[in-house]
């Protein structure tokens, strides 16, 4: 009897322990779970992309990055500087020069020259957006971890990095500043330190890696030189783009009546 209550006492003291083992090697079982599906998300889809070139050069451009990402988060060493270089950043933001451009052509009487020079802007932008979806749904590079979470909050945002959408619209501004304005050359510094201080604010703030603000520079370095600049618009052409969109916007008298 008592060899009996004794193993039934070994058995429930057992019993926790068992259960504690199990759950916490489910813990462990669902952490490697999400650990492999993170890596395959991080994976490049099978392909060209999986190159082992590629691979390593990624890797040694994620391991570069990552200790760039001082202000990444709240916990990082220039976390007191977030609200600034967010600031910074947003100064290149798409609907800020669309709208922005948008407003001064069509809202205030200013002279041809201006008006044709602003107009060739909101073209060469409008190419730089279309060419940088493009390449963002070919490369299909996912953003750094620690701001990865933030875009996929936001529906508006797109959570692809390469290349770096903001720095290719910051340079392609400065080229058309430096390139076609009359502006005193003094002048056209503030330009030049802006787009590099665009490029380094989005790098701090983890919101892309290093080979995404350079290819981004140097696509829009390209987008200058072989399509902006080949194809910049004379003042005649765009005096009849306008005229051509005011007549259309101009009531008749039949429409009228």
């Amino acid at each position: 009897m008592r060899h009996r209550v004794s193993w039934c006492h070994d058995r429930c003291a057992r019993f926790p322990a068992t259960v504690n083992e199990k759950m916490a090697s489910d813990d462990d079982r669902l952490r490697a779970d999400e650990d492999v599906d993170s890596l395959k998300k991080d994976l490049p889809p099978p392909g060209w992309k999986r190159n082992r070139v590629l691979l390593v050069m990624r890797g040694v451009d994620e391991v570069i990055s990552s200790h760039l990402f001082l202000a990444a988060t709240e916990s990082s060493p220039l976390a007191k500087y977030r609200r600034m270089l967010t600031m910074f950043e947003m100064s290149a933001h798409f609907a800020i020069w669309f709208g922005g451009l948008i407003f001064l052509m069509w809202f205030f009487s200013i002279d041809l020259a201006l008006r044709t020079f602003l107009f060739n802007v909101f073209l060469a932008l409008l190419i730089d957006v279309v060419l940088v979806a493009v390449l963002k749904a070919v490369a299909r590079r996912r953003r750094p971890g620690v701001s990865r979470e933030q875009y996929e909050r936001e529906p508006l945002s797109s959570n692809l990095s390469f290349p770096s959408g903001f720095t290719s619209r910051a340079f392609l501004v400065t080229l058309i500043v430096v390139k076609h304005s009359h502006l005193f050359p003094l002048f056209k510094l503030p330009f030049l330190v802006w787009c590099i201080a665009v490029a380094i604010c989005k790098l701090l703030m983890g919101r892309q890696f290093l080979g995404d603000s350079l290819a981004g520079a140097i696509l829009g370095y390209i987008e200058y030189h072989w399509i902006v600049n080949p194809l910049w618009l004379s003042e005649g052409a765009a005096s009849f783009f306008f005229n051509t969109f005011n007549a259309l916007e101009e009531p008749t008298y039949d429409s009228m009546l």
